[in-house]
């Protein structure tokens, strides 16, 4: 499980987890200017056919295993989805509101929370 490090200001505005399916976290937060990060990760696309969003490769790259490209999925959201070669995504951050290199940043700073 990865938990976001997000600069003063930022705050949770909604969230749901279950332990069924895999386990199924979903988290929004809010930050300045309107800002908004959506974060799912677990079992939400396990058996889902074409879950993986699809969108623009932004050209946005982050040093960190978390952030290894973003995309651009319109409406002025960018994405980060990581999914294993054929696999179920596993993780996957929306962000609006900032450009792609911001939201790249701010996932190559979530923290891995040992379970």
């Amino acid at each position: 499980m990865y938990c976001p490090v997000l600069p003063e200001g930022w705050f949770v505005a909604s969230g749901s987890y279950r332990l069924s399916s895999g386990g199924q976290l979903t988290i929004t937060y809010r930050g300045p200017g309107g800002a908004e990060l959506d974060v799912r990760e677990g079992g939400y696309c396990a058996g889902q056919s074409g879950c993986i969003p699809s969108g623009t490769d932004a050209g946005v790259r982050a040093s960190a295993v978390l952030a290894p490209g973003c995309l651009r999925s319109g409406n002025g959201s960018w994405m980060v989805v990581v999914a294993p070669p054929g696999g179920d995504a596993a993780w996957q951050a929306t962000g609006t509101g900032m450009d792609g290199p911001t939201l790249v940043a701010y996932t190559a700073a979530f923290a891995h929370v040992v379970q």
